[in-house]
């Protein structure tokens, strides 16, 4: 949980820090687009690793530009400013010129689902191995630690009754 925490934390702070570079980017093409157009699509150089999307709009709504794979469905309707979270994405809204353009980066939530479970598990994997081997070497070192005290039984157990002789201590504590 506290990965988790953590880790949300970090795409959180990445997710604004990507609006804060995007956004000036956003409303240049946005305030020069033509007007005639609806809206217009930004291509990006690799759509393989890309895990960010995101859309302008004015403050009506309209769209003014979206990236490539911006999927229409997953942002709100009306721009609500900071985080939000659809049923598939985390979403960051920020606006500019006094609220007159707005930018709504989104992440898929299975991204980041899929990072904390990679995280979780490179944390747990190392453990499977460590507790086994640090049993066994607890073990081993008790059973080592206790095999004069283990004699010492044993020398008392085959002793008769009326024996009191001393019985040969080598290095034992002097309580035994």
């Amino acid at each position: 949980l506290v990965i988790q925490k953590e880790i949300n934390e970090s795409f959180d702070k990445a997710l604004k820090k990507s609006a804060q570079y995007i956004l000036p980017l956003a409303i240049k093409e946005a305030l020069h687009a033509d007007s005639d157009r609806r809206h217009s699509t930004v291509l990006s150089f690799e759509s393989d690793d890309e895990y960010l999307s995101y859309v302008v709009r004015d403050r009506k709504g309209n769209w003014l530009l979206q990236s490539k794979e911006a999927d229409t469905k997953i942002f709100n309707k009306h721009p609500r400013l900071g985080f939000s979270n659809s049923e598939t994405h985390r979403i960051y809204t920020t606006s500019a010129l006094n609220h007159r353009i707005f930018l709504d980066v989104a992440e898929p939530l299975e991204h980041r689902n899929g990072d904390i479970m990679e995280a979780g598990v490179a944390l747990l994997l190392p453990l499977l191995f460590l507790v086994p081997v640090s049993l066994f070497g607890i073990w081993f070192i008790v059973r080592f630690s206790l095999r004069k005290v283990v004699a010492f039984q044993n020398a008392i157990e085959h002793r008769g009754v009326g024996d009191l002789s001393p019985i040969k201590m080598h290095r034992l504590p002097d309580e035994l």
